[in-house]
């Protein structure tokens, strides 16, 4: 059912405050934009589905749903709450994303088409998965996939909590699914630590690295672009290694034009610029030394293999449980880390510091297996 005027977002906003779960996703575009951009969204209430037309409905009466108690139920859904909170100004209340659910049933970053095929037994169309959704009118294809997209989102809920509280692992899946219910916003101090080629910039240069990155992203986010279209990577390396004291002492390459600047963007390089050579050394943010010292790398790639064999036995997904970087941040005691905390504490994080304490030692018993040892 596609839903292309307010007065028809209206029912279905109300239809949707009074069921204790709903599905929800969000078809957007985000190359030519600093936002993603919203084109249609997707949600299905107990009785039907339906494909919101987000480019003629003003979808910000769904706020009261997002904000209210039932259950937004999506599948991969940590990047459309991004989404979400621009057209909307809310995020979920409470979520379930069924992708990291899965994960603690042993599928490995499951697609959606992978999980309804194997737990409900429906097969799933491709079909228009990389369309051009602001396209109009949308055609029936399109429709019809975006639709199934959120049409089977509460029975995969029903049996996912079904298995996860047959294997005592429901509470899991719900804290995990929280860890990632949240909208991630950019450092800006530490935003040119993704500038192509800044590890070999030193002294004054990096300052004005960090100065230079911090301005074009406030500036991109203001007029909504990718960053890149304020100020290539190029332009920005070039400027930090050759920091102009005036706009006369612009440097100049087949990449960067400064005649091309608009006289906003180069008042707001100058100003950058300014700033980062007199930046104080202790307002430099330098990124964190994640180099393990080298005689805890065969820790590190002894206890990955242990936690991946933990992993198996429990049939969860091993990228779930704990990455490499999980384990050396654990390893350099870097403050939060996620073996710590929550579950993963519970099912290997205890045990890892016991071992890294010299408590407890892991062998290999001659079968294929590894064994914990007391020490």
């Amino acid at each position: 059912m596609l839903v292309a005027d307010d007065t028809g977002f209206a029912a279905l906003v109300d239809e949707l405050l009074e069921a204790e779960a709903y599905g929800l996703d969000a078809e957007f575009h985000g190359e030519s934009s600093y936002y993603p951009r919203l084109a249609v969204l997707q949600v299905a209430t107990p009785t039907r589905a339906a494909v919101v037309d987000a480019t003629l409905v003003d979808v910000s009466p769904l706020r009261a749903v997002l904000e209210g108690p039932g259950l937004m139920v999506a599948h991969a859904g940590e990047q459309d709450l991004q989404v979400l909170q621009r057209a909307t100004g809310a995020i979920p209340a409470r979520m379930l994303d069924t992708q990291i659910a899965a994960g603690f049933l042993g599928f490995g970053s499951p697609s959606l088409l992978k999980l309804v095929s194997e737990l409900l037994g429906v097969r799933l169309e491709k079909g228009a998965r990389m369309s051009d959704w602001f396209k109009r009118p949308l055609t029936p294809e399109q429709i019809t996939y975006a639709a199934a997209d959120v049409l089977h989102l509460l029975d995969l809920r029903a049996v996912l909590e079904e298995r996860l509280t047959a294997a005592g692992r429901l509470e899991w899946a719900l804290e995990e699914c929280e860890l990632h219910r949240r909208v991630r916003q950019p450092d800006i101090t530490a935003v040119w630590w993704r500038v192509k080629g800044y590890r070999q910039l030193r002294g004054k240069s990096r300052g004005v690295a960090q100065e230079l990155a911090a301005w074009r992203e406030t500036a991109a986010m203001a007029a909504d672009k990718p960053a890149r279209r304020i100020l290539a990577d190029e332009a920005l390396m070039l400027l930090a290694e050759r920091p102009p004291r005036s706009a006369r002492d612009m440097p100049t390459s087949r990449l960067f034009d400064v005649r091309r600047l608009s006289p906003e963007h180069l008042e707001g390089i100058m100003a950058a610029v300014a700033r980062g050579l007199e930046l104080p050394s202790d307002a430099l943010r330098l990124p964190p030394d994640t180099d393990l010292p080298p005689h805890l790398q065969p820790l590190a790639t002894l206890l990955s293999a242990w936690i991946a064999q933990q992993a198996r036995d429990a049939s969860i997904d091993v990228a779930l449980v704990a990455t490499r970087t999980d384990i050396e941040a654990f390893l350099r005691r870097t403050p939060d880390n996620r073996l710590d905390r929550g579950w993963r504490a519970d099912l290997v994080g205890s045990t890892v510091g016991r071992i890294m304490a010299g408590k407890a030692a892991v062998a290999y018993d001659g079968n294929g297996r590894l064994v914990l040892v007391d020490v």
